[in-house]
């Protein structure tokens, strides 16, 4: 029966999503509430609010923090953490966007589920800020003094966040052609917040924002999976929307006013004292799309990025390399806003080739619409859209969560929030455009007529940080100057108060409302993860039968475990170069089009499994991984074995376009990801595992590929013939084991076809005797890069100290993680984020994410100890962290993930046993169990490695501790 409360504006089948779509208007608020109903049970909601800032204050992002920061129904200081500690959910978060703040959950337990929709429910619409003044600064910003003596800084969550975030070249490059492109517009200024101007957001204007846009008028309400569409509808209206009545929010976004002719703009980006500045320049060329609400021009442009930009061969990127511009070309497309924009950019060049570099741009792009672009490329490119979009695999993000993103590309600006979902009619439109000039016309109508264009170059300089570091201070001092010596000491006592604020801990009662999870909402066995184990000559193959659709999945993993310490840095490139150097069959460029006709991707990475017991032995191997549909698995196969077999190692300017290119991308992700890059690195100087590890992507063969990005053509000729050779001793059935997952009905045609790729295969007997790393050395270690904060990592084995793993150190750890580190480093600490992490072969890693601290971090790490033997729980909070524990285990697999899943148990040598035995440990945690292991992170602690990478002049000036120093070049 319909809800009378509700208008039913647009139903509509959703064949490709096997679902109904559902939009309905609160009759009394005018809120919109978008329902896609399938069987998933992994089911998401979202809300969502159109909130375009008008300066680049940060107040959208700050405000997305502190309304998580407790609520009238749910006042605890940080519902947000206490979910995450006492929740099974799949997905737990928040986003800000250039006009938009997003709030999505999602959880597999129903139960759960609607435990999540309450508390966010109440933070976005009735939220403490206005009463809990302390959010704001905490979030967004203070001044803070800890002593009279001292000097005053800026401190807050958000602040620290952005330091971080604008201190990475590309987010620097990124945001500067957003500004410059969208100049005067909404889209111009930073939603995430400019440090520089961060500070000037007052707390009544913070207020103002929420007061302006956090109304169910401008609300956006999304339900993903098995959900029932009146109960919660029912339930939306009784728990917000009746308590409002319809207001009128000025939120719409208006269009961009056109440029009438391109601009050059020449800006700045900071770089270390001792680095070259010559060839560091980037070079961008980038457009503002014409506004199109047809989904095939959006797709297509798409496609388009990917054949001029992506594809092995690509003609935009062959073109700019080979005029001798930049070491490294790429591009970026973001349609998530109201007006897309496009951009082409060269990485590592001089600044004066920006006239060259546009010229080659231009005639690139008219060469290309006279001529046509190649049709196989473009057919190619089709299908592995086509491929990943009905594939719907989003790793560990959950398809709904995917899809409110998406659908508000579209429904945010009254467009049809549906029309992304008809994969089948899209596609074969954009098939039948191929032959008709349609794509070289959007090249001719986007690119060549347009005006609208920002032609950047972001040059390097070394005083960049130091300038904008003086302004900072600048404000800083005529503060503190004005301040009277009464007004300091009210400032010091006013610090001290903040740090009691979140000091204190979260009382009964508060803690009392939320709701929560029984132990008796999980069971306590979980079902057994069923697969076949068979024999093909001398190659293991598995099989796990899923609803996989019409797609047959395909992970082949070689044993590498002969290869020396000294050739993994030739291993990894040789993992690097497969699938991107031609072939005796066919040119690179033309078996990328073949791969992308016949699959869903073919990849190829070199990968470590590490053992359960310990850090001593691990199992390293060249992975195969690639999908079909099932009747193209034969020609997916014949398509491996001629990259495995067939691959020519001759071509020397193509290895070096590759070794360029690695480089430039690893170099972005060590950086942007630092917590990854130091909690690696510390792991490799106590672990053969971890070492093996950062030898194959991490700082250890960042060094490597510098090296061989320095080699002459003759070394590179050495180098190919080297790579031969070692493809030639690791391609052998006898190494092989085959992870197969696909539906019951295909088993039969993915296992034959699965055979004859066996027998393909040369069969000679692998060496196996096995290569091990020979020396670890523990080393403390500071890397120095221009980033504004730090990611400190801390390591430690539990097992070399006579210690014995139990599935109660995982709930410890969930304790440490959210309890300890949050309020430690994060809260109170001002880093974004800190995380802890336990597994069962010893290893102990600790590691914060963008913090301003350095020895403060390390310094609270140490004291972990001290906080275990202080652990005081209630049988409900220990109820919560072990549930808390639980949610990683409870996690729906998708498809690929049942073929690495196999891979892992097998390699790691977990068992069912072991997992329903780690299972009933956490179950059966006690509070005296946890206290237990405070003489063992006391021992694992006491001496430690550890590894910072972060702001050059914080390392130097704390660099107690440190015995090595060393820049990330």
């Amino acid at each position: 029966m319909e809800d009378r409360r509700y208008t039913l504006i647009k139903q509509e089948e959703l064949k490709d999503l096997q679902g109904v779509g559902y939009v309905y208007e609160h009759n009394m608020t005018k809120a919109q509430v978008c329902f896609i109903v399938t069987a998933d049970e992994n089911k998401t909601f979202s809300v969502a609010f159109r909130t375009p800032p008008q300066d680049s204050t940060g107040v959208a992002h700050i405000l997305e923090h502190s309304v998580l920061c407790g609520s009238q129904k749910y006042p605890v200081k940080d519902p947000f953490i206490e979910l995450a500690k006492g929740s099974l959910n799949t997905f737990l978060n928040a986003m800000t966007y250039s006009d938009k703040t997003m709030y999505p959950v999602a959880s597999v337990n129903e139960k759960d589920f609607h435990n999540l929709m309450d508390v966010y429910l109440d933070a976005v619409f009735f939220p403490n800020i206005y009463t809990e003044k302390k959010t704001f600064e905490q979030e967004g910003w203070h001044y803070d003094l800890e002593n009279t003596e001292g000097t005053v800084t800026y401190k807050g969550v958000v602040y620290n966040e952005m330091k971080g975030a604008f201190s990475s070249p590309e987010q620097t490059l990124m945001r500067t052609i957003q500004a410059e492109l969208f100049d005067g517009h909404v889209y111009g200024v930073e939603s995430g917040g400019d440090p520089m101007d961060i500070p000037n957001l007052t707390y009544e204007n913070f207020l103002d924002f929420h007061r302006n846009y956090y109304h169910p008028s401008n609300s956006y309400f999304f339900f993903y999976g098995n959900v029932n569409v009146q109960e919660e509808l029912q339930r939306l209206d009784a728990t917000i929307l009746s308590h409002f009545e319809y207001r009128a929010v000025e939120s719409k976004i208006e269009k961009m006013s056109r440029f009438t002719q391109p601009k050059n703009v020449v800006k700045e980006y900071p770089i270390a004292e001792d680095e070259p500045e010559n060839q560091r320049s980037y070079l961008t060329y980038n457009i503002l799309l014409h506004q199109s609400d047809e989904i095939i021009e959006r797709m297509a442009m798409d496609i388009l990025d990917y054949v001029l930009m992506d594809a092995p061969g690509a003609p935009m990127k062959e073109a700019v390399l080979n005029a001798g511009i930049g070491e490294d070309v790429f591009s970026h497309y973001d349609d998530s806003k109201q007006e897309s924009n496009f951009s082409i950019i060269a990485k590592n060049c001089n600044e004066n080739q920006q006239e060259a570099f546009i010229q080659v741009v231009e005639q690139t792009l008219q060469r290309l619409v006279e001529e046509g672009i190649q049709k196989e490329t473009l057919r190619g490119a089709i299908q592995i859209f086509e491929f990943r979009i009905k594939e719907g695999d989003f790793g560990t993000c959950p398809a709904g969560v995917m899809y409110a993103i998406k659908t508000l590309e579209t429904w945010l600006y009254e467009k049809d929030p549906f029309v992304h979902y008809h994969y089948e009619s899209l596609f074969n439109t954009l098939k039948e455009k191929v032959d008709c000039g349609f794509y070289e016309r959007l090249l001719q109508e986007y690119f060549l007529e347009n005006m609208h264009k920002v032609y950047l170059t972001l040059k390097p300089n070394k005083q960049f940080n130091t300038r904008q570091e003086k302004v900072i201070q600048g404000k800083l001092r005529a503060y503190e100057e004005q301040l009277s010596e009464t007004e300091r000491e009210e400032l010091v006592a006013y610090t001290r108060e903040l740090v009691e604020f979140q000091e204190a801990p979260e009382t009964v009662e508060n803690l009392a409302t939320l709701p929560r999870l029984t132990l008796e909402d999980i069971p306590r066995d979980k079902k057994k993860f069923v697969y076949t184990t068979d024999m093909v000559e001398d190659t293991k193959l598995f099989f796990h039968e899923a609803n996989s659709s019409n797609i047959a999945y395909v992970n082949g993993v070689f044993d590498v475990a002969h290869v020396e310490e000294e050739q993994l840095s030739v291993l990894s490139l040789l993992a690097i170069f497969l699938g991107n150097l031609s072939t005796s069959k066919n040119h690179y460029s033309q078996l990328s089009d073949k791969i992308n006709q016949n699959t869903g991707g073919v990849f190829i990475k070199l990968k470590v499994f590490p053992h359960k017991d310990s850090v001593k032995y691990y199992s390293p191997v060249l992975e195969v991984s690639a999908r079909s549909f099932v009747h193209q698995v034969k020609a997916m196969y014949l398509l491996i074995d001629e990259v495995l077999q067939e691959t020519q190692f001759d071509d020397v300017k193509r290895m070096r376009e590759l070794l360029n290119e690695s480089k430039s991308r690893l170099q972005m992700s060590l950086n942007s990801s630092g917590h990854t890059t130091v909690m690696r690195r510390a792991q490799s100087y106590i672990s053969r595992y971890g070492s093996y590890s950062d030898h194959i992507q991490g700082i250890r063969f960042y060094d490597e590929l510098c090296h061989w990005q320095k080699s002459s053509d003759e070394t590179l000729k050495d180098l190919g013939g080297l790579m031969k050779k070692m493809l030639g001793q690791i391609v052998s059935s006898d190494g092989l084991t085959l992870a197969l997952t696909g539906s019951q009905e295909h088993r039969d045609t993915v296992i034959q076809n699965s055979q004859e790729f066996v027998r393909m295969l040369p069969n000679y007997r692998i060496n196996k005797e096995k290569k091990t790393i020979q020396k670890i050395t523990p080393i403390n270690e500071g890397i120095k890069t221009v980033a504004n904060v730090q990611y400190v990592a801390m390591a430690g084995n539990f097992k070399q100290q006579g210690f014995e793993y139990s599935g109660a150190l995982k709930v410890l750890n969930k304790m440490i993680s959210l309890k300890y580190l949050w309020n430690q480093i994060r809260v109170k600490g001002g880093a974004y984020g800190a995380f802890a992490d336990v597994q069962s072969n010893g290893m102990i890693t600790l590691a914060s994410y963008r913090d301003p601290n350095l020895q403060k971090t390390m310094e609270a790490y140490r004291e972990i100890s001290e906080f275990i033997e202080t652990i005081d729980l209630t049988d409900e909070e220990l109820t919560k962290y072990i549930i808390g524990t639980m949610g990683a285990y409870e996690r729906p697999l998708t498809p690929k993930m049942c073929n690495e899943k196999m891979l892992g148990m097998y390699f790691v040598e977990v068992t069912y046993e072991d997992e329903q035995k780690n299972r009933h440990e956490i179950l059966d945690t006690t509070v005296d169990m946890l206290k237990s292991y405070r003489e063992m992170y006391q021992k694992v602690l006491r001496q430690p490695v550890c590894c910072v990478l972060g702001n050059e002049n914080k390392i130097e000036q704390e660099s107690e501790g440190l015995e090595s120093i060393r820049r990330l070049s």
